[in-house]
């Protein structure tokens, strides 16, 4: 009696944590539509099918009447279990507002993996296959670390982005680093990090970006989430190289995190780019004062685009040194 009551017990505290599980996985709102928040979002679903997995191990054990000697099964049946439900959660949001994704099923595979070879290892009633098979425990502890990289490795990725965006504020983009690349996204264009043409006498950098536009009706790149306190600074500015024969037109938008999708609730300015090096600077006040009808808050830019309406050809551009300056450097620069 006492023991099918702690069974009871048992059963009904991991439906429990089932139930919170699956709360968290269709309730949870992220604190911020940041590109580390939607990382650290996308990396939950790690833990939380991780969790499951054990859950329905458990439950696999406590009900089961056989021994020990069947518990490599109820690790296989729980794993299967596990990614049973993650596919089925995401095809259930074909019919919802959710995002279907493939990289997340395959998260859900790498924590139910994850947890359960983490339990797996320490799990008593393992102990008579590991006797009979010496490699087992070992392959069980390879697999495993192998699914702790591929689980934190992209969050790993993205925390390394940031510190190197941090660290070269208030240089933006200037295509030294492949770091940049996680904060650019091309939309009808392709940005590529090449060496600076020969014509540019002045560049120095090692590399710069090559923006080539397609014959579409909008055609660029945007970087997202640069640092985004530019208070202490007074002038954007971005070097661009054209070897076009004839002066083209470029657009740069700047959005702040209060910006309401309407074109008069941001900062654009068409650009003239001539044959040859072009140095564009943009005041600060003239972008914090674009909107219509408010200021831009220039502690919180979350993306700068830059794009070509209409082009009625393919041509290309190369971009380089996207950063911000202030008078007193620019002083300091002039005597010395």
């Amino acid at each position: 009696m006492v023991n099918n009551m702690r069974k009871y017990y048992g059963v009904f505290m991991i439906l429990l944590a089932a139930g919170a599980l699956f709360t968290i996985l269709f309730r949870l709102k992220l604190p911020s539509n940041s590109l580390m928040w939607r990382e650290i979002h996308n990396t939950g679903h790690v833990p939380l099918f991780g969790g499951l997995a054990l859950c329905i191990l458990g439950l696999n054990t406590l009900l089961s009447s056989k021994g020990p000697s069947d518990q490599r099964r109820r690790y296989f049946a729980a794993f299967a279990g596990a990614i049973s439900l993650g596919a089925l959660f995401e095809l259930s949001q074909y019919f919802t507002p959710g995002d279907p994704s493939i990289s997340d099923l395959l998260r859900d595979v790498v924590g139910a993996g994850l947890f359960l070879g983490t339990y797996m290892i320490f799990d008593l009633r393992m102990k008579p296959a590991y006797d009979r098979n010496r490699g087992l425990k070992a392959l069980v502890i390879f697999t495993t670390a192998l699914f702790s990289i591929i689980a934190f490795l992209p969050l790993a990725l993205w925390a390394g982005a940031y510190a190197y965006r941090d660290r070269a504020f208030p240089r933006m983009l200037d295509f030294e680093s492949r770091w940049e690349e996680i904060f650019t996204e091309t939309y009808n264009s392709t940005l590529e990090r090449v060496k600076p043409p020969s014509g540019w006498k002045d560049n120095r950098s090692a590399w710069a970006g090559r923006l080539t536009f397609r014959t579409q009706e909008r055609s660029g790149f945007y970087l997202q989430e640069p640092a985004p306190n530019w208070t202490a600074f007074d002038t954007l500015m971005i070097e661009v190289y054209s070897l076009n024969d004839t002066a083209v037109q470029l657009s740069i938008r700047i959005d702040d995190a209060g910006h309401n999708q309407q074109y008069d609730d941001r900062f654009n300015r068409r650009l003239t780019i001539l044959p040859g090096h072009n140095r564009i600077a943009m005041p600060l006040d003239d972008i914090r004062y674009a909107p219509k009808n408010r200021a831009m808050d220039l502690r919180q830019i979350v993306a700068i685009y830059i794009f070509a309406i209409k082009p009625a050809i393919e041509y290309s551009v190369y971009l380089d040194n996207l950063e911000l300056t202030a008078a007193t450097k620019r002083a300091a620069e002039r005597r010395y």
